[in-house]
């Protein structure tokens, strides 16, 4: 579940032998081969699709530029990378939208 408004949603599909996906501690931090993650860059899950070599992972990252240089650092991977927000924060914002737009005058 995104924990901030810095939480991105990448989507990766591929394969690369020299970076290892590890546990290092269940819900602290993952290792990648020799990569350690900068202090901006947390990520909170990392799961695989079923009978395939991709998945997803749930990140909170609030420079692009660190993001950048994750999806560089492995190159037989595929990304997309999409900002994501909790459903209760999405929830309150479209509430707020339909009370402006009801707001609005007659047309």
């Amino acid at each position: 579940m995104p924990r901030s408004e810095s939480s991105r949603l990448l989507e990766g599909s591929g394969m690369s032998e020299s970076f290892a996906f590890q546990p290092v501690a269940p819900g602290d931090y993952f290792e990648f081969g020799q990569w350690k993650a900068p202090a901006n860059f947390k990520i909170e899950f990392f799961v695989v699709r079923v009978g395939e070599w991709g998945g997803h992972m749930l990140m909170d990252c609030d420079d692009p530029l660190t993001i950048h240089k994750f999806c560089s650092m492995l190159p037989a991977f595929v990304f997309q990378v999409q900002p994501v927000v909790r459903v209760e924060d999405a929830v309150r914002g479209e509430l707020e939208v339909i009370a402006w737009r009801d707001g609005l005058k007659g047309k």
